[in-house]
């Protein structure tokens, strides 16, 4: 069992981002779509890792993110309150 499975069993459903499926030419793309219903926006990542290869997870609704970062540089928006995990190893 991948690390990402795991943490998909230990964390619920209510806190996970579900990927959206979209048929690109003839291979499959996944796509993560973030709304924010209080300022009225969202936007979207393409070229995802397959959903079985990484989790996001919806931080700002259960936990404070001003607990980590200082927002000195404006990270405590809501915007950052999402936090992705993948399997997949890939360069800057």
């Amino acid at each position: 069992m991948s690390d990402i499975a795991m943490l998909k069993e230990m964390i619920k459903d209510c806190a996970i981002v579900d990927l959206e499926y979209q048929k690109e030419y003839k291979r499959d793309s996944y796509l993560l779509k973030l709304t924010e219903t209080q300022d009225n926006y969202s936007f979207v990542v393409n070229g995802m890792p397959k959903p079985d290869e990484v989790i996001v997870i919806k931080l700002d609704e259960f936990f404070d993110v001003r607990r980590i970062f200082t927002g000195s540089k404006g990270e405590c928006k809501r915007a950052c309150g999402n936090e992705v995990y993948t399997d997949r190893i890939s360069a800057k």
